[in-house]
């Protein structure tokens, strides 16, 4: 596979990870361009030297009209070829041309196959089930995946997201993309090689995959040629392989980095914190007292 750009999709909330992308992506040696997808129509700020904007109005009216979210316009890449697609999540260790140059098809990098709770929706399961009882090891994390042929026009996958074998899916999936990006290629057929099973058995590429030091394992078993989820404040935001991401942060960008991780917790823990003890009794009584003023009702 010859790659010929960078593709990821941003919005200026990420543009601190998107920075750190393309720094690390310069730093190993990878001149090429980078295709930035605009997350959404508001998405309008200057991009680092060497990236550009990518967009697909007929894609995003589609996406608008069907309520899905800005994730899905990451069904873009698929109208494309020759491509490494990469989340603003990820810092490069190597430059992904000598990593992918002697595969073909999509090649992916990383562990999903362990924990496959996100690539597919019970729609899509059953379609894969009925096909190999490890179906799990053909599908991927949609946040980091090179493919070296273009698989649709924009109108074919308008239609074929749109089809009965996979509307339940693409459409019906409304804030997560990847279970429609795994089934989209699957509809073609594209054989999927995952560097991290044999026989190339490559280290882990996702940074939960390590809770504590990287290192020690790297120099035994060779490291990844990226880290994904790299410095994500929740869930694991003190893991020493965070420091991939900070390294490449300036000293007030670090700061404008925690600032955001703090608002970022602050706004999960109110988001899922139970309510105050009033409120839930309240919420408990209150069914309580519709039957009783129900049956006062009925009795007057």
């Amino acid at each position: 596979m010859v790659i010929d750009k960078i593709i990821t999709l941003a919005n200026e909330r990420v543009r601190l990870q998107l920075n750190v992308l393309i720094r690390s992506l310069r730093n190993v040696g990878c001149d090429l361009p980078v295709w930035v997808i605009p997350y959404d129509d508001r998405t309008t700020f200057q991009l680092p030297e060497g990236c550009q904007w990518w967009a697909n109005e007929e894609l995003y009216q589609w996406i608008g009209r069907h309520g899905l979210s800005g994730n899905h316009r990451q069904f873009q890449t698929l109208t494309t070829s020759n491509f490494q697609y990469a989340d603003v999540d990820i810092v490069f260790l190597a430059d992904p041309r000598g990593v992918l140059e002697s595969h073909t098809g999509l090649v992916t990098a990383d562990t999903e196959w362990s924990k496959p709770f996100n690539v597919a929706v019970e729609h899509s399961k059953a379609l894969y089930a009925k096909e190999s009882s490890t179906w799990m090891l053909q599908r991927f994390n949609a946040g980091q995946f090179a493919l070296d042929r273009k698989l649709y026009e924009s109108t074919e996958l308008i239609e074929t997201a749109e089809s009965e074998n996979c509307a339940a899916t693409c459409i019906g999936s409304k804030q997560h993309a990847q279970p429609g990006v795994n089934l989209l290629v699957h509809q073609k057929g594209v054989k999927t090689t995952n560097l991290t099973l044999a026989p190339h058995n490559l280290q882990s590429t996702w940074a939960g995959d390590y809770p504590g030091e990287y290192d020690s394992i790297w120099g035994r078993r060779g490291q990844p040629y990226l880290i994904h989820y790299a410095g994500e404040s929740i869930p694991y935001r003190d893991l020493p392989i965070n420091r991939l991401f900070k390294e490449y942060l300036s000293s007030s960008e670090r700061v404008e980095w925690e600032v955001q991780c703090e608002d970022k917790l602050e706004m999960l823990k109110r988001k899922y914190s139970p309510p105050p003890i009033h409120k839930r009794i309240l919420h408990r009584l209150r069914p309580i007292w519709n039957r009783l003023l129900f049956q006062a009702n009925r009795n007057t």
